[in-house]
């Protein structure tokens, strides 16, 4: 999980994955939504407590199964849901479970950092789209600056939340999410990014602490501020498909 969690009281039971946010702000999981549009059949994989699905139903008005494996999660979710299952994402068997339903959308919204195999997952979620289905998918950027800082300051720092959430076991960067992309015959349509100067992420203790010249360094490059890449992508057998 990279968004940070609210701090606000909840009449829900606590889940270190529930947060809250603007849902017309720049926020991944703002992003998602906005992306998936209005009033469909969505497929939302690792749901989690429902900080996205909440907004995907009761904004977006979609029809929304869930996949969690969770069970605390999944009391908090269901009631955000035509359906919630629950399975484990590292089986290969996982997309079997929903007997040939297809889905206008299949979201895993960080997500893919925390599965041992992300390329196989995400052949998953394409097995499961209609004729007209596109996957979108937010992942954090190892890239960016501030992880640039940690390694200078020798201290690669685990949290409960962030770009180095204690759970995540795969770390991507742009070319790595081409990869993936690849990997299971996708072509990316539309990305859009959560910029964070590194200043305004869980690491700003550290980024204050390097030299001048090793923060200007770090961020020269060019996705050094990209916190959180999200991404809207259909199978490349589409035809009139313009990638991006």
């Amino acid at each position: 999980m990279t968004n940070t969690p609210s701090n606000q009281a909840t009449s829900e039971p606590a889940h270190k994955y529930l947060y809250s946010y603007d849902v017309e702000g720049p926020s991944a999981p703002a992003r998602v939504a906005r992306i998936v549009g209005k009033n469909k059949e969505v497929l939302e994989i690792g749901a989690g407590p429902g900080a996205l699905t909440s907004v995907l139903y009761e904004v977006g008005k979609h029809r929304v199964t869930a996949l969690e494996i969770d069970p605390t999660a999944i009391e908090i979710v269901q009631k955000y849901c035509v359906d919630v299952i629950q399975a484990d994402l590292n089986s290969e068997s996982w997309p079997d479970v929903f007997n040939g339903k297809l889905f206008d959308a299949v979201i895993a919204a960080d997500v893919l950092e925390h599965v041992n195999n992300p390329a196989q997952v995400l052949k998953g979620m394409v097995r499961l789209l209609n004729k007209d289905g596109a996957v979108v998918v937010s992942v954090p950027n190892v890239s960016h600056a501030a992880i640039g800082s940690l390694i200078l300051d020798s201290n690669f720092r685990y949290g409960d939340w962030g770009l180095l959430d204690r759970t995540h076991i795969r770390f991507f960067g742009m070319k790595d999410i081409k990869k993936l992309l690849d990997a299971a015959d996708l072509v990316a349509v539309h990305v859009e990014f959560v910029v964070k100067h590194p200043e305004e992420t869980e690491f700003a203790d550290i980024w204050q602490k390097i030299p001048p010249r090793s923060k200007n360094a770090l961020l020269e490059h060019q996705h050094s501020m990209i916190y959180q890449f999200v991404v809207k992508a259909v199978p490349r057998t589409r035809a009139n498909i313009k990638a991006v």
